[in-house]
């Protein structure tokens, strides 16, 4: 194991953290031609997309690559990201109203001077009401998008992640803004529509944890992903991690075609031994980093888990902590892959 990594109980000090940014950058993202056919449909019709899969299989990501990808005027779009909770209600994905500053600014304001009474008197009480409301209305991701193409003629691209998890009214409640990228601001009672030649593009991500509403999913267009097979997991991981940053630290991955594949191989045989929680593509590159940076050694390609050197047995060992998410899963994987430290049975 690399000492460099050894910090807590170890030699090495505590340094500042270098993220491998690689890995969650749009511009590695690897989509199936199939996901790319369904994101070009989506855009040609003017519908969200929502897509499924697996927690961890890239749904979030990809709306971060077609706002990158998509550059009609040299940059990538503007993108906007709403995460659903149990607790969300249609208007927090088009804006918000800051009840408490205003009813302390009001309060504020009866020890201060009177307003000019003529200026006053000039404007209607809808201006008035719009003007007194308008410094505490804050426009959220769908509701800014909104804004822009109308304002700026801009496209742009917004997330909706995890619609699951909100309330099960929250997907139709949205279904009329979202169709005709239009919405009111009650409390000025304005107004904000789209220029509908630069209607935002928008993705909707769930985890399938609950159905969603029929009426819903006839204005989507839908795309399952499936999680990736041996032949894109390896395209996947040199996309990621074939030369990588950590920190300002330029790496190249240390393992070779024949190891790479042994790891790939190894990471679906664990993936099938997990049942209460399989990883996912996130997991899996994370624990190929893990085994890169402690520096994991397979001087045979061939050989079996469980009849690695102790020291690589326990550095494989210590990286499952990466993949199983559940205890069950963790002793799953020791007994199945007799892959204990202090394990001497035979080679599973």
């Amino acid at each position: 194991m690399n000492q460099n990594y050894r910090i807590y109980k170890g030699p090495a000090e505590l340094q500042a953290f270098r993220e491998v940014t690689s890995i969650s950058s749009p511009e590695g993202y690897l989509p199936s031609e199939a996901l790319v056919n369904a994101v070009n449909v989506a855009i040609t019709l003017g519908k969200p997309l929502l897509v499924t899969g697996e927690p961890g299989t890239g749904k979030t990501l990809l709306a971060r690559s077609i706002a990158e990808d998509l550059r009609p005027n040299g940059g990538p779009l503007p993108y906007f990201e709403f995460t659903a909770k149990t607790t969300t209600q249609s208007r927090d994905l088009l804006y918000r109203y800051d009840s408490i500053s205003h009813f302390h600014a009001a309060n504020v304001a009866k020890f201060e001077p009177a307003p000019d009474e003529k200026a006053v008197l000039g404007r209607s009480a809808e201006e008035r009401r719009r003007l007194e409301y308008q410094p505490y209305i804050q426009l959220e991701p769908l509701g800014e998008a909104i804004r822009l193409a109308r304002d700026k003629q801009q496209r742009s691209v917004v997330l909706i992640d995890e619609v699951d998890k909100a309330p099960r009214d929250f997907p139709n409640d949205i279904l009329r803004e979202i169709e005709n990228m239009s919405f009111k601001i009650l409390e000025t009672g304005e107004t904000i529509t789209a220029d509908h030649a630069y209607r935002p593009i928008v993705i909707i991500t769930s985890n399938s944890e609950r159905l969603l509403p029929d009426a819903f999913l006839r204005r989507c267009v839908f795309f399952h992903i499936e999680f990736p097979d041996k032949t894109l997991l390896r395209r996947i991981a040199l996309s990621r991690l074939e030369k990588y940053k950590e920190g300002t630290e330029e790496k190249t991955l240390r393992f070779g075609d024949t190891e790479l594949d042994w790891l790939i191989s190894h990471f679906q045989e664990v993936r099938n031994l997990c049942r209460k929680k399989q990883p996912a593509t996130a997991e899996f590159l994370s624990w190929l980093q893990i085994l890169d940076q402690y520096e994991l050694t397979l001087s045979d390609p061939n050989i079996r888990a469980a009849a690695l050197p102790p020291e690589q047995k326990d550095l494989l060992l210590l990286s499952y902590s990466i993949l199983a998410k559940h205890q069950e899963d963790l002793v799953s994987l020791r007994d199945n892959l007799n892959l204990s430290a202090t394990d001497e049975r035979n080679p599973a």
